[in-house]
């Protein structure tokens, strides 16, 4: 059997003189998947690679791990308008010879057990309830309907001695008015809808009690639609409340006043 020769390579050295340990070494072996085999790497381009890949994955896990920062809402309550008269509850408590206007406590608002939370409750086409962990309240939701609802009563019987829940124990509340809330959600693109229950009382004398659902169309399907008509339907809720409260505590609005 001959012998075979080893090639020389472009230097004009002979491989079979060179020791083993002066070859370079290889890094790991790679397959293409269609069982052949690349040559092996040298090990610091592996090692770039290697970092090349995990930098990578870090963009990629920092990207998916990032929370959307979170929006807040508030009710808005009506605008007084400019040409309409200035609240005279005040100016007539001081007026001599005129009839002091009543004052009023407006709350407690109670709220079901799935409002409870700051976060803005929706409610899906089939009836199933979406709680949003992106867009909240901005601080107690029974405290801002409470907040909302004095100062538009304070619009519409232009009556200043309206206060919200909870009162200075000082203050002389002669009426009270609380709301107890049943529902209050919305279908993004449909329908906003609060269903209440308030009362009306003359110290600890109920003067009436009734039921107030209210419906109004959601303009579009983003939070602040949601929110608008939400504000909407409180408005609505005020004005049917202003008109009882001109009935049965007519004190409460400002003399000459219907």
């Amino acid at each position: 059997m001959g012998i075979m020769e080893m090639p020389e390579n472009s230097s004009g050295h002979n491989f079979r003189d060179r020791p083993m340990n002066s070859f370079p070494e290889a890094g790991p072996v790679f397959s293409t998947g269609c069982g052949q085999r690349r040559p092996p790497l040298p090990a610091l381009a592996v090692m770039v690679i290697i970092s090349a890949m995990a930098a990578v994955a870090g963009i990629g896990l920092t990207a998916c791990g990032r929370t959307p920062t979170p929006e807040f809402y508030l009710l808005a309550p009506l605008e007084k308008s400019p040409d309409s008269p200035a609240p005279k509850g005040r100016a007539l408590s001081g007026a001599p010879g005129t009839k002091k206007t009543a004052s009023a406590g407006i709350g407690p608002v109670s709220l079901p057990a799935y409002l409870e939370r700051p976060q803005i409750v929706s409610r899906q086409a089939d009836g199933r309830l979406r709680i949003s962990e992106h867009h909240k309240w901005a601080g107690s939701l029974k405290q801002d309907m409470t907040r909302t609802l004095a100062r538009n009563l304070r619009i519409l019987l232009q009556n200043e001695n309206l206060h919200a829940f909870p009162w200075d124990r000082a203050i002389p509340v002669k009426y009270r008015i609380t709301v107890s809330v049943d529902r209050f959600d919305a279908v993004p693109g449909r329908t906003a809808v609060l269903d209440v229950r308030w009362n009306l009382f003359r110290r600890k004398k109920l003067l009436t009690s009734r039921r107030a659902e209210i419906r109004t169309p959601v303009n579009g399907h983003a939070y602040p639609d949601l929110i608008a008509a939400h504000s909407r339907a409180f408005s609505a809720l005020s004005g049917e409340i202003a008109e009882a409260v001109s009935a049965y505590a007519r004190d409460l609005r400002p003399a000459g006043k219907k």
